[in-house]
């Protein structure tokens, strides 16, 4: 496993910035409208909030405010206070615990 964490630090200090700097307001809205045809078994919505919190990780001020202006305010609650604690244990487990928190993480 450790042979991968040089590839994983690369993607998410390069690739992750790129992508979410590509993606728009539009693209959020696909994104949640894509949610809400998935199914809403506790593993899939607890599946789908550690993905969104990945999504959201490391982004900007700006990025993140763009990103979850789409959400309720009682989901996105939810999300960051309901999923936060267990995608930051999930988080530093994979990647080590000092790696920098990004907004969704924090």
């Amino acid at each position: 496993m450790e042979v991968l964490f040089p590839h994983l630090d690369r993607e998410v200090a390069e690739a992750m910035p790129v992508a979410s700097a590509c993606l728009t307001a539009r693209d959020w809205d696909g994104f949640l409208k894509h949610l809400e045809t998935r199914p809403t078994s506790p593993r899939a919505v607890a599946l789908l909030a550690m993905q969104a919190l990945w999504a959201l990780e490391g982004t900007d001020a700006e990025s993140y405010a763009v990103a979850t202006a789409a959400v309720p305010a009682p989901l996105l609650f939810v999300l960051v206070h309901g999923f936060g604690r267990s995608y930051r244990r999930h988080a530093a487990e994979r990647w080590g615990p000092d790696r920098p928190a990004g907004s969704a993480a924090a």
